[in-house]
């Protein structure tokens, strides 16, 4: 017998992807604004996208899957 999903830990966890994806999208805008500029934007991305990556493992603990859709029926329904 399977223990049921624990839905506020997938529900953190779609939070967490949700803002860290959010994050990635804005970075990833090309900006002229110098190579400093660029570089810590770059090192912000890299960032992101390791916390986006650390929010599908949690979701896969907490859901057994890494699906987003999945979660996202699973925490409706």
């Amino acid at each position: 017998m399977t223990s049921p999903p624990d839905i506020e830990a997938i529900r953190a966890a779609l939070d967490a992807y949700d803002r860290a994806d959010a994050e990635c999208v804005r970075l990833a805008q090309p900006d002229d604004h110098g190579s400093g500029e660029r570089t810590a934007r770059l090192a912000g991305l890299a960032a992101w996208e390791a916390a986006r990556v650390r929010a599908l493992d949690a979701l896969e603990l907490a859901a057994g899957t890494r699906d987003l859709a999945v979660a996202r029926a699973l925490i409706e329904g």
